[in-house]
């Protein structure tokens, strides 16, 4: 019976703030590129409307690994009737994609997490994008078709 009595009285208070959960920093969400990728995002700030590529964990990369060829990260993205200026590709985010020969990155991206592109052995090219800030440890660790990378002059930690 107290059971009950919890489950309504927080039905009671859901339904009285109307209905409505509230995205909160560190909430990830699976939204679709233009392109009709699936990529999960994490929120940095709601204040602010910023999220980054990837949960930042390994075992749930931000793609799933049989996306082949290039592949874009987003400028924006919308969740929730919400547009997100996308600043960060997080740790782990790519981790793996080893059909990806080469990914576009936009210039709201200011950092680039650890093993972001771990094992993405098809990757043979980047072009990191003015505003790159930093880009962590083993960022491309094994990736061993890489043969080149273009680095801008804002980064300042490498």
């Amino acid at each position: 019976m107290k059971l009950k009595n919890l489950f309504l009285t927080i039905l009671t208070i859901f339904l009285f703030c109307g209905g409505e959960m509230k995205a909160a920093d560190g909430d990830t969400f699976v939204a679709q590129t233009v392109e009709g990728v699936d990529m999960t995002f994490k929120i940095i700030s709601e204040e602010e409307k910023t999220v980054q590529v990837g949960s930042g964990t390994k075992n749930t990369p931000a793609i799933a690994d049989s996306i082949e060829g290039v592949l874009a990260v987003p400028l924006t993205i919308e969740w929730d009737d919400k547009d997100y200026s996308v600043v960060s590709i997080g740790n782990y985010a790519f981790y793996n994609c080893s059909s990806i020969v080469e990914i576009q990155i936009p210039e709201s991206v200011t950092s680039i997490g650890t093993y972001a592109f771990y094992g993405c052995k098809g990757l043979t090219s980047v072009n990191i994008p003015e505003g790159i800030i930093s880009i962590a440890n083993y960022s491309f660790y094994n990736c061993t078709s890489l043969v080149s990378i273009e680095l801008p002059t804002s980064i300042k930690t490498i």
